[in-house]
């Protein structure tokens, strides 16, 4: 062969049909670590990591025979030690008189390993961005939760009680309505996140979704009469039942409704009309919910499901909320394997969201929700430590519990938790896990090892792996912050009952 070919700055490989080198040039053998004497290399097998020589075998021979040229083929060569390097190949095949061979031109893949590497690298480093970004919404979750809590307790409190006068009744209920807004759109902060990574559980049911879709209109009744808009109930669909979560599809509902009052100007009209629709394969129900609010432009009918987004309105902040509850409301329809779409013929004419879930038959024995006797008498009421570093979280629930007839000692830290625990007698423990001192999971097994105390949870913590380490922990129940006085009334009773 041509000197020339040593000087190439590739290699350069000549093999005989019979797979014997015939050639092989002095940058090959100096990429590989062989000498220029390159005796022990007589054979493309010796050359050959076992993987490129199969693939060499079963590919490279018979396509060459029938194309005579492959371009920009991986194939590993083995070095002097023993370890695969990895190459880009061009093989043609010759022919000199009788004699056929292949000529082989070899590319290193210098790059590939630190592309690799790099690769990996990005990987974990966006795994971490995604971890931070949860921990993150977790910690603002807690951080505005927590004020909030104090709010909710006293107004839903107040807002019960007979002894104040109906103005001041109806004050504490704007408080209440506003401070339960604002919980509701760091659920759908948190929501979000669940959704996107898969983190999202249902506890499923049958139910009666014309039952469901009452008692929701109910939550936003108050609104609508705010505004005078008549909201209308038209339930005809003779198979009403689904199997579902309870809970999150009224929150599905919750953020229809909610979005048609806002959305709609005063002396508007709202329509909830239920549809059962058949196909050889499914049956289905169909949830209508129709107003004659601003409408929606054509080009925005499919970005309005998407996170944050409300819509390119002129007035992007006349009707508040952060654009999460619809790509919420979309995933949970997702996981219930149901669609969730909008139609409108533009703006100020109206629209109408449909929701389409597969409806199942009703049940024999439709089963009645539990009833929990809210009164509580001398007998029933509990000795309750009270664990809660906010200030006036702990004021607030330590006064309505104490009103309430229970009797309740106070801690701010797990330490004066624990001496509490160690000198008096209790029926239970309501602990934020949040301490300044100690994990209210720590307190917790503590207490449940050595008094026997169960316990609720009350944290602004909220996510799945949250309330799963609070019953872990021992906790019979984990609310999340902020806590309506009722709703722990309520769950205070369910503990007793146990």
């Amino acid at each position: 062969m041509d000197p020339f070919y040593h000087t190439l700055p590739c290699g350069f490989l000549r093999i005989q049909e019979d797979g014997k080198i015939s050639f092989i040039n002095h940058t090959l053998l100096q990429t590989l670590g062989y000498d220029t004497d390159h005796s022990s290399l007589s054979e493309l097998r010796d050359l050959l990591a076992p993987a490129s020589q199969i693939f060499y075998q079963t590919h490279i021979f018979p396509t060459l025979k029938l194309r005579g040229r492959l371009d920009e083929l991986y194939l590993s060569l083995r070095n002097s030690i023993g370890r695969d390097v990895p190459f880009l190949a061009n093989v043609t095949l010759q022919n000199s008189g009788d004699t056929t061979f292949h000529e082989a031109v070899f590319i290193r893949i210098l790059e590939r390993d630190r592309f690799e590497e790099e690769l990996l690298e990005a990987k974990k480093e966006a795994e971490r961005a995604n971890r931070a970004k949860d921990q993150f919404i977790a910690a603002l979750s807690h951080e505005l939760r927590t004020p909030l809590t104090p709010i909710l307790l006293m107004s839903t409190a107040l807002e019960s009680d007979p002894g104040l006068s109906e103005s001041t009744r109806a004050q504490m209920s704007i408080m209440r309505r506003n401070a339960e807004l604002e919980a509701r759109m760091i659920d759908d902060l948190l929501d979000v996140t669940r959704i996107a990574n898969g983190k999202l559980r249902l506890l499923l049911s049958d139910i009666n979704l014309h039952e469901l879709l009452g008692y929701t209109v109910e939550l936003v009744s108050e609104d609508a009469q705010a505004k005078h808009i008549e909201l209308t109930l038209s339930l005809q669909a003779a198979q009403p039942y689904v199997h579902g979560d309870p809970a999150r599809l009224q929150q599905v509902f919750w953020n229809l409704f909610k979005n048609a009052v806002k959305f709609t100007p005063e002396g508007g009209q709202v329509t909830v009309s239920t549809t059962n629709t058949n196909s050889a394969n499914s049956k289905k129900i169909v949830i209508r919910v129709a107003d004659n609010g601003i409408g929606i432009p054509a080009n925005e009918i499919t970005r309005i499901f998407d996170a944050f987004e409300q819509g390119n309105r002129e007035e992007p902040h006349r009707f508040g909320g952060l654009g999460l509850g619809l790509a919420v409301s979309a995933g949970i329809t997702l996981m219930h394997e149901g669609t969730l779409r909008a139609e409108s013929e533009g703006p100020m004419t109206g629209s109408t969201f449909i929701l389409e879930l597969p409806s199942i038959p009703s049940p024999a024995t439709p089963a009645s929700p539990p009833t929990v006797n809210s009164g509580s008498s001398p007998s029933s009421n509990l000795r309750i430590l009270l664990v809660e570093d906010h200030d006036s979280t702990r004021d607030v629930l330590s006064r309505l519990l104490t009103r309430s007839g229970h009797q309740v000692s106070v801690a701010a830290t797990a330490k004066e938790a624990v001496q509490l625990a160690r000198n008096q007698s209790f029926d239970l423990v309501i602990s934020d896990l949040g301490l300044p001192d100690r994990s209210g999971l720590e307190l917790m097994r503590e207490l449940k090892a050595c008094y026997g105390l169960g316990g609720i949870a009350l944290s602004g913590y909220g996510m799945e792996e949250d309330l799963a380490n609070s019953l872990d922990a021992g906790f019979h129940t984990h609310l999340v912050k902020p806590v309506r006085f009722d709703q722990l009334k309520t769950t205070l009773e369910r503990y007793k009952a146990i």
